[in-house]
This record gives structure tokens, sequence and C-alpha cells, in this order.
């Protein structure tokens, strides 16, 4: 594929006006920048699979925290006016659905975009966070899905360059900005990606298969499969067998390794107590070798917690605060057992 760069983005929809149904009915049209990690099957926040279901209109996602949206949403402006006035760059916020003209399915609602004093415009792509998310963008790093994201927005805009900025906390060390730019080489598998998965499974009419990790796929299993166990059991074929055998036999390396860790558990506890029991009152301790110094904590920790009968004269005595702070979670546990033969 040989990309052709004289191009200006077709401005689909002016977004100020439309309602959160209308826009993403239009959404449903094409591929915006969050979408392209589970394109690749990297998201965090969803799979391919209810990439698809959103697309055809199966189901409106809600996988997404939406405290954590809303907060991002409501801090934009902020995140924005700090960027300004770290690089002095004039801002403007478009307010417009972006579309590709070349590849109609791809879509770009930009957070907004900068000039630079020397007269080039690049998109400004703003993000806020939890500060235990601050590690993955250390040594300069941005996290894959993002990274996607902004180069998407660069080929629907035919732009060069772009800042990501992303605020973890109140302090000026906890504003992070990295500059990306365009990659012609990556944007060409980006486009052919979203292009396969567009023509593939949205418009072919065909689920795309689970290819995230084994927990994130069985959360979305649980969110959109009902479980009914009225129903009659399912008769498994000659080929799961294979799997169920090799189910089995980690099971059995599972078993083998934990029982393992509990026995070198036991056993570092057993060394533990007599220094324990020399330091007494005291947390801390300290060791000084020619191989290096080393620090012995033994610190009191406190920890709350409610135990299970302590939780049902909660919902006995006090119904009305059980019901604000308690919530039922169903989960299902995948067991293998050997069943008695019938007679």
């Amino acid at each position: 594929m040989i990309l052709d760069l004289n191009y200006t983005p077709k401005e689909l929809v002016y977004t100020a006006a439309l309602t959160e149904e209308e826009w993403l009915l239009y959404r449903r049209n094409g591929f915006g920048g969050s979408d392209i990690g589970a394109v690749y099957g990297c998201s965090p926040f969803q799979t391919a699979k209810e990439l698809y279901y959103e697309k055809k209109g199966m189901y409106k996602n809600t996988s997404k925290n939406w405290v954590a949206m809303e907060v991002g949403h409501r801090l934009e402006d902020l995140v924005a006016e700090i960027f300004q006035r770290k690089t002095g760059y004039l801002l403007e916020k478009p307010d417009i659905m972006y579309q590709h003209p070349l590849f109609p399915f791809m879509l770009a609602d930009i957070d907004r975009f900068y000039v630079t004093p020397e007269g080039n415009t690049g998109v400004l792509e703003i993000k806020t966070s939890h500060y235990f998310n601050k590690a993955k963008w250390e040594d300069n790093g941005i996290p894959y899905h993002y990274e996607l994201q902004v180069r998407h927005y660069l080929a629907v805009t035919n732009l060069e360059e772009a800042y990501i900025c992303c605020l973890f906390g109140n302090q000026e060390g906890d504003f992070i900005m990295r500059r990306i730019e365009r990659d012609l080489v990556k944007e060409e598998d980006l486009i052919f990606s979203e292009e396969y998965f567009w023509e593939t499974f949205i418009l072919g009419n065909q689920e795309p298969p689970y290819v995230e990790n084994p927990d994130m796929v069985l959360k979305s299993m649980e969110k959109h499969i009902t479980a009914k166990p009225e129903i009659e059991p399912y008769e498994l074929e000659e080929s799961d067998e294979t799997i169920l055998c090799t189910i089995l036999e980690l099971k059995k390396k599972k078993a083998n390794l934990e029982k393992q860790a509990r026995m070198l558990g036991a056993e570092i506890k057993a060394y533990s107590i007599p220094i324990i029991e020399k330091m007494g009152e005291k947390c801390y301790g300290e060791y000084h070798t020619d191989k290096g110094d080393f620090g012995i904590f033994y610190m009191p920790k406190e920890s709350v917690c409610i135990s299970a009968e302590a939780l049902e004269r909660l919902k006995m005595e006090h119904r009305h605060i059980y019901d604000i702070y308690a919530s039922k979670k169903v989960s299902r546990n995948f067991v293998i057992k050997e069943l008695k033969k019938k007679r």
C-alpha cells in the first residue's frame, strides 16, 4: 500500500450540537481513535468481539468506569491549559468529527489542535489517569493503545506531529507530555489492520475471535452470556478431550507448585522467628556486610475487613445501609470433576 498524502480530512458532523445517542450513531460508521486498541487486541477496556457488538448496534459499551470518564471530561480544559502554559502553543477545540476521505471507516474526534510559533499544526490528545498507572509512561514511554489512537488521528487529519498529555495528580511532576511524529510505515500497518477488521468482521457480519488475555476474555463472556443452570447440560465433543486433559494436567502442576510454595513459606517463617524474637518491639533493623547492606522490616499494618457474620448482622439490623454499600456480583467457576458412572 502506497499512501496518498494529498488530501484534506472530511468534516463529517459538528459534534457540539449532538446528543450522546446521536454521537454514538455516527461512531458506528467507523472506528474512532479509542477503538483502535480493540482492533489490535491490546485495549484494556474492550475486546475485539465487544467492539464488533458495539459497531453492529448490539449493545452499548459500558465497560469503562463512568466516574473516571467523567473526571477526565471535567479535567480536559485544565490539562489543555497546563499544556498551553508549558509550550506557549495556541490551542483550538474543533468540536467536529472528522473522516478520512480515502478510508471512510476512519473517524476522529480531536481534543485539541495546537499551532507552534513556527506555524506547524498538530494534534493534542488529553488523558487523565490514576497515579498507579504512571509507571506505564516511564522511560519516555506511552501505553501502546494510546500510541495507536494518536497515530490514527494523524492519519485522519493528515498532520505530521502530535502531543499526548496525561495528568496523574495535583503536582507539577504528575503531568506528562510525549511528542509523537508521524510514521508512514506504522500508519500503513494501522490502516491495513483497520480496513481488514472493518471489511472482514463489521461488513462481513462475522464475529472476531477472542485474542485478548484470558482474564479479560472471561470477564467479557460473563458480561454477555447469561448462565441458565436449569437448561440441559452441554454434551462435550470428542475434540474437547485434548483440552480437558491439558487442563487437568495443568491443575496437577499448579497444585504441586502451590504445595511447594506453602512449604517454602512455612520454612521462611520458621527461619524468621529467631530474628523477630530478638527485635522485640522494634520494627526495623539493619545488617551491614561486605556483600551489601540490608534493611529488616517488621512493621505493623492495619487493614479494615468485615466478616461474613458481621455482614449478615449489618444486613439484618441496618438494611438501608447494607443496600447502599453492598453489591451483588455473579461469577462462574470452570471446574472439572470425575462423575460416577450410571448403572
